[in-house]
């Protein structure tokens, strides 16, 4: 259970700096593709949920 809490965190935090990172591309001018934004836009969502249901 711990490896398995362990890998979800990793995940979280990789995703979390990925999405954090394209939005900082993204605030300073550089074109993202549509699908790009249409992606990690899903993945933010996804990652809030999740941490709101592990919250509960």
């Amino acid at each position: 259970m711990t490896f398995a809490f362990g890998m979800l965190v990793c995940v979280w935090l990789i995703i979390n700096e990925i999405l954090s990172v394209l939005e900082n591309l993204s605030a300073i001018g550089v074109p993202m593709p549509a699908f790009l934004t249409k992606i990690t836009g899903g993945l933010k969502v996804t990652i809030e949920n999740a941490a709101k249901a592990e919250d509960e």
